[in-house]
């Protein structure tokens, strides 16, 4: 048992004697607001936006460009977009009318990622400790200064040094446009065509700089790792639309095509040993140890065929019937494709004479439902899941083999593929009722159904085995 001096009864001896250098700080007049140190001062924020339009009788357009400057709460954090945008349509004939629209946005981003946790350990920073070291303890002249000036922590992190050490930027452009064109064949039958593309690259850079601020935290080889990713891909969707009246029967039906594709690239690159911090030093060039590539390609595509039927006879008696089959690049041959029925029936009772006379205006609508349908899901987070995927070692130094002199690579499953995977398949009965009460001020909606899901896509962890042979 430690001793100590004037010990008081009521309390324990040993954490009088802990205490004893928490209150040797607080002597020393160090009172730091650690939430007032990591929040900004320089808050002014600015958003610009400029839109035009105009147009003849049969031409329309409309754009508009805008900016926006947002500083954060949290000190270096903030967000820049430039965005962009264009719609016109034009009338080329009694028939045909052609248009497109487009959409550009490029942004910037800093200090997203470390919000939540900055706030968390500044709420729980003992106030004791200074923000900086004492005068004199690191040289100004020092070009690592900016670096090396903060103040080591005895319960956690410096939030200030946090900010600073860890600050990576993000950027994002994304380009987003559609051309369509739409035919009037006959009075009955319409026929459109769109084509719809996309483009995202979103670049991260990641520059972890040598620094020293305690025994226990430093960093004494600087790290650049940039990651980029590129997605591109396009929608093209063909419709064939007949509308047909008849005294009191209507009819639509609708044919379609659709089909789709879309590339992922990401490339990860890091490097080591950069000479200086310096801003200008940060480049791979610069680096001269421990390079690492990865980088991977994933591609998607989709079809469809689809036909959608509707009768209605008097506006009482609705029918709808519907008819899906898709094609997926997620699953393997011979699994590609299902077919996904459905159907539905409706009674809109209120609009009978005999339920008028009997409800008069206290129901303004009463409409029983009932509908069968199967619902298809390919939505696999892997690209395809049918094959297995080999991953090369040479990424990781646990996974390298020495023979003799020689360093040797080799390969891993990440991923085991099933070569049988096929749809998942969402299978729903229900029946409804709708009411509407007191001139439609009150509406209730009730349904019974049951939904049963077979073949459901999920994704287990694969787990890898590394044999080696020892001689």
């Amino acid at each position: 048992m430690r001793s100590v001096s004037n010990p008081d009864p009521h309390v324990d001896p040993d954490t009088l004697a802990n205490s004893k250098p928490v209150v040797a700080r607080y002597n020393t007049g160090v009172n730091t607001d650690w939430m007032k140190e990591i929040l900004r001062n320089d808050r002014f924020s600015q958003n610009y936006d400029l839109s035009f339009s105009g147009g003849t009788k049969d031409f329309h357009y409309g754009a508009s460009a805008g900016f926006l400057d947002k500083k954060g709460l949290i000190q270096l954090s903030e967000y820049k977009r430039y965005s962009f945008r264009l719609n016109t349509d034009y009338q080329v004939s009694k028939y045909i009318t052609l248009g497109e629209n487009l959409g550009i946005t490029s942004s910037h981003q800093t200090g997203s990622w470390y919000i939540t946790n900055i706030m968390s350990s500044t709420i729980n920073s003992d106030p004791t400790f200074p923000v900086l070291k004492p005068s004199g303890s690191v040289d100004p002249a020092d070009p690592d200064y900016n670096f090396n000036k903060y103040a080591p922590m005895g319960n956690g992190p410096n939030p200030v040094a946090t900010i600073q050490l860890e600050n990576y930027p993000l950027s994002y452009f994304t380009m987003v446009g559609n051309l369509f064109a739409e035919a009037t064949i006959l009075k009955e039958i319409k026929l459109r065509s769109s084509w719809g593309f996309n483009m995202a690259m979103n670049d991260l850079t990641h520059f972890t700089p040598k620094y020293y601020i305690s025994s226990t935290i430093n960093n004494t080889v600087s790290q650049l790792s940039k990651t980029t990713t590129l997605s591109n891909g396009w929608v093209w969707e063909n419709t064939l639309n007949w509308n047909k009246k008849m005294k009191n029967h209507l009819l639509t039906a609708l044919l379609g095509l659709t089909s789709e594709y879309t590339k992922i690239t990401a490339q990860s690159a890091s490097k080591q040993g950069i000479p200086s911090n310096d801003l200008e030093m940060q480049t791979f060039d610069a680096a001269t140890t421990e390079p690492i590539i990865t980088g991977g390609i994933n591609t998607f595509a989709m079809m469809s065929y689809f036909g959608r039927f509707n009768y209605s006879f008097r506006d009482r008696y609705l029918l709808t019937a519907t008819v899906r089959r898709d094609g997926s690049s997620k699953f393997g041959p011979g699994y590609k494709w299902g077919i996904f029925p459905s159907f539905s029936l409706g009674w809109k009772i209120s609009e009978e004479e005999f339920f008028k006379n009997f409800a008069g205006d206290f129901i303004s609508n009463l409409k029983l439902r009932a509908g069968w349908g199967q619902i298809g899901n390919s939505s696999l987070p892997v690209y395809n899941a049918y094959a297995s995927q080999l991953v090369s070692t040479s990424s990781s130094d646990d996974f390298r083999y020495n023979f003799g002199d020689n360093i040797y690579h080799g390969y891993w499953y990440s991923r085991v593929g099933r070569p049988d995977i096929t749809w998942e398949t969402t299978e729903q009965t229900n029946i409804g009722v709708d009411i509407s009460i007191l001139k439609n001020e009150l509406s209730i909606s009730a349904d019974y159904y049951i939904k049963n899901t077979r073949n459901m896509l999920l994704q287990i962890p694969s787990r890898y085995v590394l044999l080696s042979t020892c001689y």
